[in-house]
């Protein structure tokens, strides 16, 4: 991938996993983003409370268009998806790239400019990639309803104490 006059490029695996450590996530999506060729990245993971695609933690948590849900649901394990979603806001148009992993992790790359080839490459490490964005997500979930069964046990024994 490197000539002389490049720099070599990081491998899209240690991208990836970079991913899923939260203090590095910024760095390597914008680092991914460049690998790729893409303008944009949006990666969706399934959320372990409403059992839905969402946007995994680190990316834009809101969606510019229902637009985007739709391509969501278009794409398919089997093969890329391709068409425009509005970014980074209508009207403005941006050719869409979309593959999805096993587990149904989907990646979208935004621009003219992506690699087809790279974005089929990392298709198989989507699923390992998703699995542990959802379990960063469940564990966020869990420690939540920590909180709040103390806070009920907390009130609980201040009414039996009355």
């Amino acid at each position: 991938m490197s000539s002389p006059d490049t720099q070599p490029q990081t491998p899209p695996l240690a991208l990836l996993w970079r991913l899923t450590q939260s203090a590095q996530r910024s760095a390597a999506i914008a680092a991914l983003t460049q690998y790729v060729g893409a303008k944009a990245l949006m990666l969706f993971v399934c959320d372990p409370v409403v059992h839905t695609l969402l946007p995994a933690p680190g990316f834009a948590q809101t969606l510019p268009h229902r637009s985007w849900r739709l391509f969501l649901d278009a794409c398919d394990p089997e093969q890329l998806h391709s068409d425009f979603l509005p970014f980074p806001a209508p009207p403005h148009m941006q050719p869409a790239l979309g593959v999805t992993g096993e587990d149904g992790t989907v990646l979208i790359a935004l621009g003219e400019a992506v690699d087809r080839e790279q974005i089929l490459l990392l298709r198989a490490a989507l699923s390992v990639i998703g699995s542990a964005l959802y379990n960063e997500q469940r564990s966020v979930h869990l420690e939540r309803e920590i909180i709040v069964t103390r806070e009920r046990a907390k009130n609980a024994a201040a009414l039996t104490q009355q």
